[in-house]
């Protein structure tokens, strides 16, 4: 069987050099070379491009010889700027369609739930640090229950507990704080 294997292969690789085929090029693909002025057009109108979108310049994508390459830096630089508004402001996901390069839609939708997300975040601390301030003034231990993530919980109780030894001078109420070092500075508040 080996050798009805190998003869086998032996007999396609014949077949494909007297045929002239090719296992590793594909002759209907070639192109000629570029002239060096060509080439150099060609690099000028990449480094060109390169500058403009970098900048986000559209009025440098005029001097791009090729029409598709200076359509595309033009549309690429419009997209950016958009992109970097809509991220900035939008709340909204489908505005990211607006945006014509799918590739700059897809960080547009990124960004924006990211953003979106972190102003989440940052509006629900807010609105837990003024409930704990609230509860820590007022001195209702009973009221820490309200936090349902148990760091803030211990976080209020360890403010109430602070706040009432320094407002009573009673040191005893500083070993009721979690924190070890909190309550230690409660204790060194104290003594002086």
């Amino acid at each position: 069987m080996k050798k009805f294997t190998t003869f086998g292969l032996i007999s396609i690789l014949f077949v494909f050099v007297v045929s002239g085929c090719s296992l590793f090029k594909d002759e209907s693909k070639t192109t000629t070379p570029l002239s060096n002025k060509e080439f150099q057009a060609v690099s000028m109108d990449q480094e060109v491009y390169q500058n403009a979108v970098s900048i986000l310049d559209s009025k440098l994508c005029n001097s791009i010889k090729d029409k598709d390459f200076k359509t595309d830096c033009v549309t690429m630089i419009q997209d950016k700027k958009l992109l970097a508004e809509l991220v900035e402001k939008s709340e909204n996901l489908s505005d990211c369609e607006q945006l014509t390069i799918s590739e700059l839609k897809e960080i547009c939708s990124a960004k924006i739930e990211n953003r979106i997300k972190i102003d989440k975040d940052q509006a629900e601390t807010q609105e837990r640090n003024l409930l704990l301030g609230k509860i820590i003034k007022e001195g209702d231990i009973g009221k820490c229950k309200e936090f349902e993530d148990k760091m803030w919980e211990s976080l209020c109780e360890d403010g109430v507990y602070r706040k009432k030894a320094l407002d009573t001078k009673d040191k005893t109420l500083c070993a009721k704080i979690s924190n070890e070092t909190d309550a230690q500075v409660c204790e060194d508040l104290l003594v002086k």
